[in-house]
């Protein structure tokens, strides 16, 4: 395993720049061609991404505190049909979004048992308490938008120098995933989504299904989010009744 430093075609991919521009560098190692053709195949899978199920185990540094495992059964639909189920920790918990242009823009939730449906302000307290971002960070297909986004502030500044390390393959719930460490120029622009961050790329589906981030917390370096995909299926054709508020009362 290497460490690459410059301007290296991994580091520049994972900051989403695309295969064609990337490839103005010149000739690349082994490593470089290894680390572009997993973000080639993970952005051609976002860009064919319909719908989704899978079971989200998450971590996030909130509020000075690192929360406790959440698990989350989750429907997602593009752009925004989100429906979630809890398991474990608030076990029964339901929750259901459907973008802007529903609900006044509100979650639905369901509680629990005995308890009435509310309708909460996405990023008010009661919706966000113990969690570092809004349900909308729960859909698939986040971690690639975030990346996307930081393409051009990486395109536009040729002096920073983002370096990524192969840290090969490792089995993730049964499924073979191929992982990388990363770390972002962040010290340059805050806006950038975090100075280190370990994404590991499903070989199967080309998505990411595991990912750990570090920050700037408290005034020091902390391990802010980690998220892993379970039971992943992509394209399974969900409809208007997957998302049905019905469903909230089952």
């Amino acid at each position: 395993m290497r460490v690459h430093h410059l301007l290296a075609l991994g580091a520049l991919a994972l900051l989403g720049l695309t295969a064609s521009s990337a490839q103005a560098l010149g000739p690349q190692t082994a490593e470089d061609e290894l680390f572009r053709g997993f973000i080639v195949k993970m952005e051609q899978a976002l860009s064919e991404l319909r719908d989704a199920t899978y079971v989200l185990h998450k971590r996030d540094r909130a509020d000075g505190t690192y929360t406790e495992e959440r698990v989350m059964e989750v429907r997602f639909r593009v752009p925004d049909d989100v429906y979630i189920v809890y398991r474990g920790h608030m076990e029964g918990r339901r929750i259901l979004y459907k973008g802007e242009g529903w609900n006044g823009g509100k979650l639905r939730v369901d509680p629990g048992p005995l308890l009435p449906t509310l309708d909460l302000d996405i990023r008010g307290s009661l919706a966000t308490e113990g969690e570092r971002y809004t349900v909308r960070e729960v859909r698939l297909n986040h971690p690639a938008a975030t990346i996307s986004r930081d393409c051009g502030l990486v395109r536009d500044h040729a002096s920073w120098t983002p370096r990524v390390e192969d840290l090969g393959t490792k089995t993730i719930t049964g499924r073979r995933a191929h992982c990388f460490d990363t770390r972002s120029p962040k010290d340059q622009d805050a806006s950038l989504y975090a100075y280190r961050t370990e994404i590991c790329f499903d070989e199967a589906t080309g998505f990411p299904i595991e990912l750990r981030s570090w920050d700037i917390d408290g005034g020091a370096m902390q391990l802010v989010e980690w998220y892993r995909y379970d039971e992943l299926r992509v394209n399974v054709g969900l409809s208007d009744a997957d998302f049905d508020e019905a469903a909230l009362k089952m």
